[in-house]
């Protein structure tokens, strides 16, 4: 006997030998790679990333190699990061601690595609069911499920039935990501119904105390407003028009009236009380839910304040105009509806903190954003502290919050430090909550930066970067040698191990004889005189700082200590700094324009020819010290699990290569 039920009439569904049969009208269903196939259209393909020929190569080398070595290849074969940051990534799940049900309920994950979110939730919740009407990518979605070792995911195919093949009142929590508006397209009917009637078939299957997550464009956007297209359509201002007006315009645009409908705030919360579920809080998703970084409560005044907090007046003008009509005109929405209202992970999590870190005191959350590395950032406040919890979202995540605490912890073991001069949070916990870890820590004071911080701004910043820079070298600073075989070393520690990653990902190029022979040059030409190591952060630029007022006269916290090195070189966070930040396809190109200005002694490169005096460095080995620099980073951005494009090692790699042998 199968969990499943028939999708045409719900009867039980029994095995039957290579498919699955149903006991009252006799259809059987295939069972296709450990996927059932409980879809009438078994042909359907959405193609919209690759095509279908492209998709079942990559299922055939997933198989052989790991699904994600198997997304890398097709990323690096074609030059295109597109469907690999769609499929890869977790990140997309960031909504998940909005959740109710956390550890012991059952999730369905309808329209899974390649099961990005449905290996996020596994990691939280007891049982996941994910479905998509692509046989392809339910495939692709078990296959990351057994090679993860996440036997708690169970796939099948669905989507174009009157019926989801599952049990009524079976699961907790269903996920609906960016699949609601496309579900008219494949089934017949007015578009509003054929959306309501799917609404009552999720709710058929979820329990009385469950609840419906929802992620979907507002009809009304402000974006659309400026012209921005529309995204299923491809037209500007249609979802705009009274219906009516919209199918005229889209037939004489694309031949096709308009089925993708999509709602403002009113009309989803219409939607769902005709569907009987109708117990809704919104959440606002910025930009888009497709990469959130921010969340909202769109009927919580003090969290939207918290996130139009800006510092200039033109900023504070824009979000004097904002503020009223943000919970009405955000891009994207996030939906909780049910027959009772939930209770979000994190509401729990925050009484959890009060009752054993603030003496019981009420926590209220005040923000809730996502950075690029994977984890979810949620500023929380008491009526005597505020303070800052990191979830992370993945396993990678993970380690690296795990690292950063224990780096802290030594950074602070050395004799001399002091946590609150060199600007470092001090960790007030790190522990695992329902089966999720969290770092609990105060919230750090100060603006935050991004990485494009650029002109006079920029210039001021990376003065105060030199001054603090100086500090933590002092701090941490021991004597370890000559220059010559200080440079000589770090040059080996950082290039062998690169090296080593040319060969494993079997790219061209005897890197391993340049190396080498950069090390003995380095030798060659560095100073005998006494040199030292010291502390680095690791990954020192703008957006892991934040400053106070304006044009940020000082740093006023220094964040994300995830890349700490104990014992390293001078000058390497400088260069970060100054380099580091922009996409990563220039970032060699920026390393070799660095290294000219060192050179030539340009004026912009003065802060470091300071830094080398105060920390009694001859500047004629500033050079040699980048070099060192490239190399680390090189070396970073080869173990970094991701796809490494033919153009980005040329530019990266091999052209700064040259520089550098020429010095």
């Amino acid at each position: 006997m199968s969990v499943y039920r028939c999708p045409e009439c719900l009867a039980q569904l029994w095995d039957a030998g290579e498919g699955l049969r149903c006991t009252e009208c006799s259809i059987e269903y295939p069972v296709a790679d450990g996927v059932p196939l409980l879809s009438r259209n078994r042909d359907y393909y959405y193609g919209h990333e690759v095509p279908r020929d492209v998709m079942r190569s990559i299922l055939a080398r997933a198989t052989e190699v790991g699904w994600k070595r198997a997304l890398t290849e097709h990323a690096e074969e074609c030059g295109d990061m597109g469907f690999y940051g769609y499929s890869a990534s977790e990140a997309r799940a960031g909504f998940k601690f909005l959740l109710d049900h956390f550890q012991q309920g059952v999730v369905l994950d309808y329209g899974c595609g390649s099961g990005a979110n449905t290996l996020s939730l596994a990691r939280n919740f007891s049982h996941v069911f994910a479905t998509d009407l692509t046989p392809e990518r339910a495939q692709f979605t078990r296959i990351r499920a057994c090679q993860e070792n996440l036997s708690n995911v169970s796939v099948f195919c669905c989507g174009d039935t009157k019926h989801i093949p599952l049990p009524d009142h079976f699961v907790d929590v269903v996920i609906v990501d960016g699949v609601l508006e496309w579900v008219p397209e494949s089934r017949p009917g007015e578009p509003s119904r054929v959306q309501i009637d799917f609404l009552k078939e999720l709710g058929r299957v979820l329990k009385p105390n469950g609840h419906l997550f929802i992620t979907i464009e507002n009809r009304f956007g402000a974006g659309y407003f400026a012209g921005v297209r529309e995204e299923h359509t491809r037209m500007r201002f249609v979802s705009l028009l009274p219906r009516g007006l919209g199918d005229l315009y889209s037939q004489w645009v694309r031949g096709k009236p308009v089925r993708t409908y999509t709602y403002s705030r009113s009309g989803y919360r219409s939607l769902l009380q005709a569907a009987g579920v109708g117990v809704v809080d919104f959440w606002g998703l910025l930009p888009s839910y497709r990469l959130m970084e921010k969340a909202l409560a769109l009927d919580d005044q003090q969290m939207i304040d918290e996130a139009l907090t800006e510092v200039t007046w033109r900023k504070r003008l824009r979000n004097l105009l904002v503020r009223p009509i943000l919970p009405w005109m955000v891009g994207s929405f996030g939906i909780l509806a049910g027959r009772v209202r939930s209770t979000p992970y994190i509401e729990d999590l925050a009484r959890h903190v009060a009752k054993t870190y603030s003496a019981g005191d009420e926590v209220k959350i005040l923000r809730y954003w996502q950075n690029s590395a994977g984890v979810v950032h949620v500023h929380a406040s008491t009526p005597r502290k505020r303070y800052m919890l990191e979830l992370p979202l993945h396993p990678g995540a993970q380690r690296r919050l795990a690292a950063a605490v224990e780096n802290i912890r030594q950074l602070e073991a050395i004799e001399g430090v002091s946590l609150k001069k060199l600007r470092v949070p001090r960790p007030i916990a790190w522990e695992c909550y329902r089966g999720q870890a969290f770092l609990l820590g105060p919230e750090p004071q100060g603006r935050g930066l991004n990485d494009q911080v650029s002109g006079a701004a920029f210039e001021e910043l990376l003065s105060r970067a030199g001054e603090y820079l100086v500090t933590l070298c002092y701090t941490t600073l021991r004597r370890a040698g000559s220059w010559s075989e200080i440079l000589g070393q770090k040059i080996r520690d950082y290039g062998l191990p690169l090296a080593e990653q040319y060969r494993r990902r079997g790219l061209s190029g005897d890197i391993e004889k340049h190396i080498l022979q950069i090390a003995d040059s380095v030798t060659k030409a560095a100073s005998l005189s006494e040199g030292f190591l010291c502390s680095i952060h690791g990954d020192f630029r703008p957006g892991n700082l934040l400053v106070s007022g304006d044009r940020a006269s000082e740093i006023t916290a220094v964040l994300n200590w995830g890349f700490f090195e104990m014992q390293s070189l001078p000058f390497l966070d400088l260069f970060h700094f100054m380099a580091g930040p922009g996409g990563q396809s220039s970032w060699g190109g920026r390393v070799v324009k660095l290294l000219q200005a060192l050179r030539s002694e340009s004026a912009d490169t003065g802060v470091v020819r300071d830094y080398a005096k105060q920390v009694n460095v001859d500047k004629s080995l500033i050079p040699l010290f980048l070099i060192v620099y490239w190399i680390r980073q090189c070396l970073l951005r080869l173990q970094a699990d991701v796809p490494q494009l033919a153009e980005v090692l040329e530019e990266g790699i091999s052209k700064p290569l040259d520089s550098f042998r020429a010095v």
